[in-house]
């Protein structure tokens, strides 16, 4: 498949969810940013009826596509989208690198229908530190192991290497979960380590968070205030790569736009290196 440079190739999201005993979890929200700083927040189709009713009240959008990131690049960008049927074939790849901190839930939320969810991504990720794809391929080469996956969701898009003319991409992604980057850390942790004060952090406690649906009842600018600032990743590992670049730097090695994803992979990196 061609593959086109669009200025969209990272995105972060985060969700949040009510979780409750023996019952299944409800996600509420998430928010989405791209690498151009644009962050958006949506309320999930399948919240609950009460936070569904609260967001049609103060006018929050509910993600209408079977993918949250095609109402994203629809809403940011005005490109238009669209769920691929089964018979459509399509020559042409968009791939996304979607940052998530540890969570399965940030890309189960993704996705309107948790049976999509299941059926075309769950079973190709896994998780030794951090979450990754780790995608089997059976072609007539034999046995290929990828770090990205299809998904039938489009989107049409200027094609450089045709004088600009649109057409439609199908998306294809790839995970990058920072949350090994600076080794057994939260989320607030990382970011302060590298500069980045996360003060929205701070809104609700340790008790406010058990009821995260009640909080968006009582208060949903306050909630999505809250959302928003979990939507720093790209930043942060932008961040944490400089940092483990400025140790490159003192040791007289060369820099590299990418160390790998754990504190394992890096150090010895940078070792193998020195």
């Amino acid at each position: 498949m061609k593959k086109t440079k669009i200025p969209f190739s990272s995105i972060a999201t985060d969700s949040e969810f009510q979780s409750k005993i023996n019952c299944r979890v409800t996600p509420i929200g998430l928010v989405i940013e791209d690498i151009n700083g644009n962050r958006r927040f949506y309320i999930h189709p399948n919240a609950s009826p009460r936070v569904l009713k609260k967001a049609r009240q103060v006018g929050h959008k509910i993600f209408e596509y079977d993918f949250a990131i095609l109402d994203f690049l629809k809403d940011v960008y005005g490109y238009n989208v669209k769920n691929l049927n089964g018979t459509e074939s399509l020559k042409n790849l968009k791939c996304v690198d979607i940052h998530i901190f540890w969570s399965f839930k940030d890309l189960e939320f993704l996705f309107a229908k948790k049976e999509d969810y299941v059926n075309l991504l769950l079973n190709k990720l896994e998780r030794t530190r951090r979450i990754r794809i780790d995608n089997e391929c059976h072609t007539s080469n034999g046995l290929i192991r990828g770090n990205s996956v299809s998904l039938p969701y489009a989107v049409q898009l200027p094609d450089n290497s045709n004088n600009g003319k649109n057409r439609w991409f199908k998306i294809s992604i790839i995970i990058s979960d920072i949350s090994a980057m600076q080794g057994n850390a939260s989320l607030k942790e990382y970011a302060s380590n590298v500069g980045i004060a996360m003060t929205d952090k701070e809104t609700y406690t340790a008790l406010q968070k058990a009821i995260m649906e009640e909080m968006y009842i009582d208060n949903p600018f306050k909630f999505e205030r809250y959302t928003k600032g979990d939507g720093l990743l790209i930043e942060i590992k932008k961040k944490t790569t400089e940092f483990y670049n400025h140790i490159a730097e003192l040791i007289g090695i060369e820099k590299r736009d990418n160390w790998g994803m754990s504190t394992g992979k890096i150090v010895a990196s940078i070792l193998n290196d020195w």
